[in-house]
């Protein structure tokens, strides 16, 4: 038997389907206008079906004949809407035969299609023969790139369509936000005929014969033989996706290798990979349906690159396009995954970010104070007081001279590493407020923490000539200094926040937060109009959690520093001598040491006494001859500020400190440090203490554990100080306590995120957050053109994110009216 016959089937078959896809290009052209035409389609549409069934043609092509009929059969009897994915589905179904016979693949012309006449349609004489009307080259004009098609309209298959229902995928927005769950390496590729072992392999070739084979108990088997150097024989899940495969083609098919005595191997499961897909098999965690995704995936993937970007050019230069990155992430094309990652990160970061700053940026401005940036006192600062920003210091001082410029007040968060010059930046930004004539706040945590910070700061901003005071309970005499402005900058705890104190002019708030974040920012937004500036230190790095729910509307500013490493090593309570010889050894060689003891409830765990028996003895035991000194929190200001400066200019060669020292000026010639009870100090205080010692050469810290530590201690201690950044040790912390427990009561609620992530990412979130606060200074009511898809994706990335937190404060998107231009009067 030869294949003449089957040629001219083939040829008789594309002509008598010619006056349906004549029917069903008119109403695709415009389906919205013309699908109510559903009686005119279904009579000329459903007589020519007739006829092409007649003709000997194989089994598989008319199982697709019968489906393309049941889609416009009684289309009249459908309502509106199933009428439309009816007519999609049928055109859906023309292509897919033209593919399967081989026929070249037909556009949709240009122009509008003319409505066509019943006498245009002519019967063929015979199978095979020729008709006197042609059809056009039509086809489905396939996915337009917009994310909300129905999944039948953009071209995947109805069953395909149909069974992600299920899974609430319906368009190729739900489709294309899956993130993969992992993917399984398919290199290297095989070519048909060679040898194929593992349990999933990828084989490449040109198609070849296809095949249905029915079994006894009527299941059919939809098979293709793969022909190269040799030939193997393909199982494709379903016969649909065997008849997308045009003869002659070039493809890779993925399958598991089924091989019987005497029998060729047969790739059961198949299923294709786009042409340009990376040698990958993506998996998404959804069972048996992974396959289907992956169909739709290849459907949609000739028309990857219409897929607009609504966010306007926003994301950074170094990330990819968002067409690129959605193709690399669900392997259609070759490519790094981590950059396309951080595209969609990066998107689904700034679409969250406009929701949550709307409330900060809407409507009436808040009002605030403009300030004067004088340098002046900075100048001074910089070179009297031994102040000077460095370069990555500096860029965060513009950052918040930016600020103060603006009339509205900041609200801003600076962050950053241990020694990174948080507090250096923060003094300079109050001595240049003090200078334009406002007042200042510089509030902390507890009052130890005030009397340090005061106890360094003081004589450092006397000497650029602003007036500082620490203030516990402020007396009548203080309050009314307070009240004239001669106190220009107030230190003390942030319980001032809430003592209403009354400022000649309160121009910044500076406090530092270490536990309950959030909660400064909850007493400033509460302060009477005009709002003074705000300016949030944080004394550890904030991680992406943190700042996503203590702050969701904030400005944040990082001082990136080099990460300063020093040895650490854990000595039990019966090691303790080990731990001060080899510090010891350090001091006998001309370093400086400390020994810290933790503190209890925000004072000194040791009293006076007990302070100066421990002196007494690490001079006469542990460092013989060296000269030690005591920085005890009962002492006055003047005598701890003596006791550090002569530590400072080595007269004192070992300092035993019970309270905090490491906010003070870092000491060049202190190389090691010995924590007492190390396992009693906060995470985040006992990363300070050991990042404090630097020296000139390697920096050693010597943690020493009490009698009442846990057997846990010393290896939860290790675990802590694997981490080389502080980032690394707050989000351990975030991970032993959660988010809830750290932050305020009230903060946000932490979201779903798909594709941030929480402990990587901060540069992600910076990049994003800065991107929105610019997009609603510009557009506070997000009222432009351009910012009307960009509210609705907001709005839908809001549902996605907090599916059961606050509703989205985003109004909804107004169709674009034009502008109206305000004529000048001419006089």
């Amino acid at each position: 038997m030869t294949d003449q016959p089957r040629v001219w089937s083939v040829v008789g078959l594309d002509r008598a389907l010619a006056p349906v896809r004549r029917v069903l290009a008119w109403v695709q052209e415009d389906p919205d206008a013309r699908v109510g035409s559903a009686k005119f389609a279904h009579l000329n549409s459903a007589r020519w079906i007739a006829e092409a069934k007649r003709l000997d043609v194989p089994e598989a092509i008319r199982e697709r004949i019968d489906l393309l009929g049941e889609r416009v059969a009684a289309l009249d009897a459908e309502c509106f809407s199933e009428r439309r994915s009816r007519f999609a589905a049928a055109w859906q179904e023309l292509v897919t035969l033209d593919q399967l016979l081989g026929l070249p693949a037909r556009r949709m012309p240009q122009k509008v299609v003319p409505k066509p006449a019943w006498r245009e349609m002519l019967v063929p004489d015979e199978p095979g023969g020729g008709s006197k009307q042609r059809s056009g080259s039509w086809s489905s004009a396939g996915w337009s790139g917009r994310m909300d098609t129905p999944l039948v309209e953009a071209g995947v298959a109805a069953y395909i369509a149909d069974a992600l229902f299920a899974h609430d995928i319906c368009t190729p927005g739900d489709l294309l936000r899956l993130r993969p769950t992992g993917s399984i390496s398919l290199e290297p590729v095989r070519h048909a005929g060679a040898k194929l072992e593992g349990e999933l392999v990828a084989v490449s070739g040109r198609a070849g014969l296809a095949t249905t084979v029915l079994e006894g108990d009527g299941a059919r088997r939809h098979q293709l033989r793969l022909n190269g150097k040799g030939s193997v024989l393909v199982e494709f899940r379903s016969g649909a996706e065997r008849d997308t495969v045009a003869p002659g083609s070039r493809l890779i098919v993925v399958g598991r290798p089924h091989a019987e005595e005497g029998r060729p191997v047969i790739l059961r499961q198949a299923e294709l990979l786009a042409p340009k897909a990376a040698p990958v098999l993506v998996q998404y965690g959804l069972g048996d349906s992974d396959h289907l995704v992956r169909a739709a995936l290849r459907a949609l993937a000739p028309n990857w690159r219409l897929i607009g970007d609504a966010l306007n050019g926003l994301a950074p230069a170094r990330l990819p396009a968002l067409s690129s990155a959605l193709s690399t992430i669900h392997g259609q094309t070759s490519g790094t995954f981590e950059p396309a990652r951080e595209r969609l990160a990066f998107d689904e970061t700034l679409l969250a970010q406009l929701g949550l700053s709307w409330e900060r940026f809407r409507g009436a401005r808040e009002r605030g104070l403009r300030h004067a940036v004088l340098h002046s006192s900075a100048s001074r600062l910089g070179t009297w007081g031994q102040a000077a920003l460095d370069d990555r210091q500096q860029e965060a001082f513009e950052d918040i001279k930016r600020d103060l410029r603006r009339p509205q007040p900041m609200l801003r968060v600076l962050s950053g590493d241990v020694g990174s010059g948080k507090g250096r930046v923060a003094l300079m930004a109050a001595a240049m407020v003090a200078e334009s004539r406002h007042q200042v706040m510089l509030l902390c945590p507890d009052q130890a923490s005030a009397e340090q910070r005061y106890l360094f700061a003081e004589q450092t901003l006397r000497d650029a000539g602003v007036v500082a005071q620490l203030v516990d309970t402020p007396s009548s005499a203080v309050a009314d200094a307070i009240k004239r402005g001669e106190i220009q900058v107030v230190v003390g705890t942030l319980e001032l926040l809430e003592a209403r104190l009354d400022f000649r002019r309160l121009g910044l708030v500076i406090a530092t937060e270490r536990d309950n974040w959030g909660y400064a920012s909850q007493l400033i937004r509460q302060l009477r109009t005009p709002r003074p500036d705000a300016l949030i230190v944080t004394s550890t790095p904030v991680g992406v959690p943190i700042a996503l729910t203590a702050y969701p509307d904030h400005d944040l500013t990082v001082v990136s520093s080099p990460p300063i490493r020093a040895q650490v090593d854990v000595y039990g309570d019966e090691e303790r001598r080990a731990a001060y010889a080899a510090a010891a050894a350090r001091v006998a060689a001309g370093e400086q040491a400390l020994v810290v003891f933790p503190m209890a409830r925000g004072t000194d765990a040791l009293d006076p006494s007990e302070t100066v028996r421990v002196m007494r003895a690490l001079s006469s035991d542990a460092f013989p001859g060296a000269r030690v000194g005591i920085f005890h929190g009962s002492a006055s200001r003047e005598e701890r500020l003596g006791t550090w400066w002569d530590f400072v200019h080595r007269r004192i060669d070992v300092l035993v400190a019970t309270t905090h020292v490491e906010d003070a000026p870092p000491v060049p010639g202190a190389s090691t440090v010995i924590v007492e009870q190390a396992e009693r100090m906060s995470r985040g205080r006992l990363k300070r203490v050991c990042a404090f010692v630097r020296g000139q050469g390697a920096a050693h810290a010597h943690l020493v554990l009490g009698a009442q530590a846990s057997s846990q201690a010393a290896d939860e201690l290790t675990a802590l100080f694997k981490e080389s950044s502080g980032t690394g040790v707050a989000d351990s912390e975030i991970d032993l306590s959660g988010v809830t427990t750290l932050t305020v009561d009230d903060a946000f609620p932490t979201g779903d995120w798909r594709w941030l992530d929480a402990k990587s990412d901060r540069r992600i979130l910076l990049e994003a957050r800065d991107a929105a606060h610019r997009v609603l200074r510009e557009d506070p009511g997000l009222r432009r053109p351009a910012n009307q898809r960009i509210v609705a994706l907001a709005r839908e990335c809001w549902s996605k994110v907090w599916p059961d937190g606050p509703a989205c404060p985003l109004p909804e998107a107004s169709p674009s009216a034009k502008r109206r231009r305000r004529r000048r009067r001419r006089r």
